[in-house]
């Protein structure tokens, strides 16, 4: 009886043996459906980028001239000042100008409301970044003693982009402006120039700021 039972171990161990032996070789010959493949990296998450927001390009700045016989150029603090709801934004965009015209220096105070519309946004944290179309009315009050007699009127049109991140924003901007005054906007001394007749230029405009 001793015998039997020594035998019967030894079957069942050299069955055992064979059985792993057998599966280890199936498994060799099975291609792992994973060893080939890239490993899965899920995609990183950003905040939301909700809309209506504020944007502020607090610091701005802008250069610009109108052409004619009394050339001007101009540049000064621009800020931008938008409120933004999707596509569509409503823009303020004062500005503080240093003008020369007719080698004539004085002031102006400008405030240039109208709206923008996204032509091609970001995505994901990009969301806010945009390529938008500008267009609007612009209100120039000369200031200084030299200033001409007269507030200016005109419109403007333009292409802009931006990038933010959702917090800050990174922005520049090109225009065709547009001036012209509805009463006689003398300048200078003594004979004085008239500088109302209706005037063409362009404006190009950089600003960094933050929105929320």
């Amino acid at each position: 009886h001793a015998g039997r039972a020594n035998l019967a171990v030894q079957v069942d161990v050299a069955v055992r043996a064979r059985l792993r032996a057998q599966a280890r070789a199936a498994l060799a010959r099975t291609p792992d459906p994973y060893a080939m493949r890239p490993l899965y990296v899920p995609p990183p998450t950003y905040p939301d980028v909700t809309f209506p927001r504020l944007s502020l390009g607090l610091l701005g700045l802008c250069f610009g001239h109108f052409l004619g016989d009394t050339a001007a150029v101009y540049a000064g603090y621009c800020p931008s000042v938008r409120y933004r709801v999707g596509a569509l934004a409503i823009a303020l965009d004062p500005a503080m100008l240093a003008v020369e015209e007719a080698r004539v220096p004085y002031g102006a105070f400008a405030l240039r409301p109208g709206v923008t519309y996204a032509l091609v946004r970001g995505r994901n944290e990009t969301w806010g970044s945009e390529l938008y179309l500008s267009v609007g009315l612009d209100v120039y009050v000369p200031t200084g003693p030299r200033r001409p007699s007269a507030a200016f009127f005109g419109a403007h049109g333009g292409l802009g982009v931006q990038a933010t991140d959702g917090t800050w924003v990174f922005g520049a901007e090109w225009r065709l402006t547009s001036r012209v005054a509805f009463e006689p906007a003398l300048l200078g001394d003594g004979t004085a120039t008239n500088v109302s007749a209706f005037r063409l230029g362009s404006e190009a405009r950089l600003f960094v700021g933050f929105e929320f």
